[in-house]
């Protein structure tokens, strides 16, 4: 069996490369004589990072020999069908899962998130969608996108984030209080350094911790954390990830995350640390919310005494935010194994 899998791979972007771990484990366990091949920005550096075959996601002809020779062809995960920072990558998408139905290949859509789309995009991305073989999507809000768009609804299953099954639960000392900010370049306006900078100090100045920031995904992230820590009053330091472990055991070290990327507050979850989001994107509301957490909001000089307040009540109800992890992680995990058990069983 040869299978062939698709997605915002190879850009060092520390989520995506958690979804690829977790969708390799799933289709290692499930399919352990099958030959894997991942598209990739860099081929080179998925095969070293993941122990797989990777080939160029940038050469046509080869990807479409790919799925021909493929039996599955699987899609995701993450936030791969939006159009905020454009429609190009939209449409890649689109033309895989296209031409696997062209060849008739079984098409999986695995663990995705989806938001609104412009009008002509909606009208393609349904038309394409429908032609998967099955889709799991990590929120309910995603599929009744996908429900307005005409997919049909017996291929869908609302599931969780693949990263949920990743980890090991650990118990974190109450003493903990190390602040880590996983923080990215808005999508649009003006860049928040100043606020982002003066959030940092006044932490540091209460309550007398260490700050933190840790690109997720350095090509991108890394000058803003600069910028910020350049703008601060008070020390700081910044933590570069070279491997999965490194993202894990600097979270699970941590007394509090404050997230600008999803999958720093997933992180979190799994190890039962406090966490605010600093929301430019509806995946952060939407993950939040499903959570019953009101801790996300927008940041601008405006509102900073309202996010400290907010951070401040976030520490004195650690304990409580820890058990609540603990009592959500084992569902949050149940429905992220049903990403391979609905597509795969």
């Amino acid at each position: 069996m040869r299978i062939l899998v698709s997605g915002y791979y190879g850009f060092d972007n520390a989520g995506d490369e958690l979804i690829l771990n977790s969708l390799l484990m799933d289709l290692r366990h499930r399919f352990p004589e099958a030959g894997i091949t991942v598209l990739s920005n860099r081929p080179e550096k998925t095969s070293a990072l993941h122990g797989i075959n990777s080939s160029s996601r940038r050469n046509l002809f080869r990807i479409v020999s790919l799925i021909r020779s493929s039996n599955i062809v699987i899609t995701g995960g993450g936030g791969l069908f939006q159009d905020r920072t454009g429609s190009l990558s939209l449409y890649y998408y689109l033309l895989i899962i296209f031409l696997a139905w062209v060849f008739g290949k079984k098409n999986y859509i695995f663990g995705a998130g989806v938001n609104e789309l412009k009008k002509l995009n909606r009208f393609m991305a349904g038309a394409v969608l429908s032609l998967a073989t099955k889709i799991t999507l990590r929120e309910n809000i995603s599929k009744d996108l996908l429900f307005r768009w005409g997919c049909p609804k017996n291929k869908i299953e609302v599931t969780a984030d693949p990263v949920l099954l990743s980890g090991k639960k650990s118990n974190i000392s109450a003493e903990r209080t190390k602040v880590i900010f996983i923080l990215r370049p808005p999508l649009k306006g003006q860049e928040p350094v100043t606020a982002f900078a003066k959030l940092a100090d006044s932490i540091y100045q209460r309550i007398s911790t260490d700050i933190v920031f840790m690109p997720f995904h350095p090509e991108y992230d890394l000058k803003f954390n600069e910028s910020v820590m350049k703008a601060m009053k008070s020390p700081s330091k910044l933590f570069a990830w070279s491997n999965f472990g490194d993202l894990h055991d600097a979270v699970a070290a941590s007394g509090l995350i404050i997230s600008q990327r999803l999958h720093g507050l997933i992180l979190a979850l799994i190890y039962g640390v406090p966490m605010i989001g600093i929301s430019d994107d509806p995946k952060i509301d939407r993950f939040l919310k499903e959570l019953g957490q009101r801790n996300v909001m927008e940041l601008s000089n405006e509102n900073l005494y309202s996010l400290l307040a907010m951070i401040t009540d976030v520490l004195e109800w650690k304990d409580e935010f820890r058990k609540k992890a603990d009592i959500m992680l084992p569902t949050y995990r149940m429905r992220a194994k049903r990403n391979a058990e609905f597509l795969f069983g």
